[in-house]
């Protein structure tokens, strides 16, 4: 699991994009587009914290890296070029970017594959996502 500070800064930057309706994945049950229309997710299947400083009583540095994937979801049946669009524009818009003291890095190509932990199938929907790695750190404790 990601820190909260790690989900918020991500999801408020998904947010700012814009071009797609965020739904939270973990309201999915009942709460899809009707009509089907595209829309956007976020996960966040893990991470690991590591002590990077000893001695320092207080503040000592812990530094978090970890994964997130961002999912495009769109109706089954409608092709997917704008689906491989919309996730190439979010590949670009968090590959690099400094969310508060969260550094984006790598922003894998769009994960087309079935099934994989990126992409999934809601009924009427199929979804296409990039992962992106990143890293917080922190001082303190």
């Amino acid at each position: 699991m990601s820190s909260k500070y790690v989900r918020d800064q991500a999801k408020a930057h998904l947010v700012a994009w814009g071009v797609l309706p965020v739904k939270d994945y973990s309201n999915l049950g009942g709460d899809l587009p009707d009509p089907p229309d595209y829309f956007v997710t976020i996960r966040f299947p893990g991470a690991v914290e590591d002590q990077g400083s000893t001695g320092a009583p207080g503040d000592n540095l812990w530094r978090e890296i970890g994964v997130f994937n961002v999912i495009v979801y769109a109706p089954s049946g409608v092709g997917d070029d704008q689906l491989l669009d919309y996730v190439e524009q979010l590949r670009v818009y968090f590959r690099g970017k400094k969310l508060g003291e969260v550094q984006c890095q790598e922003a894998d190509p769009p994960d087309t594959t079935f099934p994989s932990s990126v992409n999934a199938s809601l009924g009427n929907f199929i979804g296409y996502g990039t992962m992106i790695s990143y890293m917080y750190d922190v001082t303190g404790f």
